[in-house]
């Protein structure tokens, strides 16, 4: 997923949104959910392309293929 980033009107319409939901609704989100629900209801994302690397580490094996190609680029 990357970052986030998002405006004070952004953010009021992601509030308004969550404050719609059901708590069992909102356990159960994530942040690619939310946002695609965001986007059904017609509120606008974007993104913003990179052309360099970036990880996702959400576990520690996410953290080992990370760190071993951050070593292996810093050695060429």
């Amino acid at each position: 997923m990357g970052l986030i980033k998002t405006t004070p009107k952004g953010w009021q319409s992601i509030n308004q949104y969550i404050s719609s939901c059901s708590e069992g609704e909102i356990n159960k989100l994530d942040m690619t959910a939310l946002l695609k629900r965001l986007i059904s209801t017609g509120i606008k994302v974007r993104t913003v392309a990179i052309s360099s690397w970036w990880f996702e580490v959400d576990s520690p094996s996410d953290k080992v293929v990370a760190e071993g190609y951050f070593s292996a680029t810093n050695q060429k």
